[in-house]
């Protein structure tokens, strides 16, 4: 569950099918985003490994660590930082309210 809320809040924050983040090629920017996004939330919320946050979307250790990375970079703007804020805060509200996964 934690990997399909992960996926589905990057996916629709992007505005892209969360399907795509799935897909081995990159196709386009959004998708690549959401992809990061989605393994940024799986080892920042829910302290995956870089490991099992990449496979989540197909990807080994060292792409995650990319992602990760990126995303870290793209905090430095303020709207993406205050909108990642978000992303993060209401999936550990979805976990305590609803989730039987880890969230703290």
């Amino acid at each position: 569950m934690q990997q399909q809320i992960c996926r589905a809040s990057a996916a629709a924050w992007k505005g892209v099918p969360s399907g795509a983040l799935l897909r081995p090629e990159r196709n386009g920017a959004a998708i690549v985003q959401a992809r990061h996004t989605a393994i940024y939330l799986a080892h920042v919320v829910f302290g995956c490994s870089l490991t099992r946050a990449g496979a989540m979307v197909g990807r080994d250790r060292t792409s995650a660590r990319h992602a990760c990375l990126r995303i870290e970079e793209r905090r430095e703007h303020p709207p993406v930082d205050r909108a990642l804020d978000a992303l993060e805060a209401g999936i550990r509200l979805w976990f305590r309210t609803f989730g039987t996964g880890e969230a703290s």
